[in-house]
């Protein structure tokens, strides 16, 4: 049997006693602490979020703006594939929820008609007599791309969760 001095014994006990005193502060709530004598601590440990229940995160997509960048970028495509292709338009721009322009010459309706579609194979194109033209992103293509913004901006904070 091991004996260990008493002075040892004594300076073991000192430092449990004071390391419960100075932890005492955690096992009570704020108010509690403000009715015990001024010579006890009173700060308490700070926990993280980790060890106050967790964390939480809000994802907040903003769908308008991406629709509207979305119907920007095929304003633009529609730009540049009309003068690369020899199209006349004019008055292209975002109008609300399409992107409209009208033909300079309706007899190029087909050719129109036929590089639109392949610029947006998802949207609902409207071709008037007079030459007016009118492009809007049908509700599947539009709920398919908000699933799409949706689950990319999930990896997203997944990727830095993970770091």
């Amino acid at each position: 049997m091991v004996h260990f001095p008493r002075w040892q014994i004594i300076s073991v006990i000192i430092v449990l006693v004071l390391g419960a005193v100075y932890a005492a502060p955690n096992l009570f709530s704020r108010g509690t602490l403000d009715d015990l004598p001024d010579w006890m601590p009173h700060s308490q440990i700070n926990l993280g979020l980790d060890l106050q229940g967790g964390s939480y995160l809000l994802i907040a997509v903003d769908l308008a703006g991406v629709k509207k960048q979305e119907l920007e970028d095929l304003e633009d495509a529609v730009r540049q594939t009309f003068k690369a292709s020899g199209i006349g338009y004019r008055q292209l721009g975002v109008y609300g929820n399409h992107v409209g322009f009208t033909l300079t010459n309706p007899a190029e309706e087909d050719r129109a008609r036929t590089a639109l579609r392949e610029m947006a194979p998802d949207a609902n194109i409207d071709l008037e007599d007079n030459g007016q033209v009118r492009i809007e992103f049908s509700e599947e293509a539009e709920r398919m791309r908000a699933n799409s913004v949706l689950n990319q901006t999930i990896e997203i904070i997944r990727r830095r969760v993970d770091e």
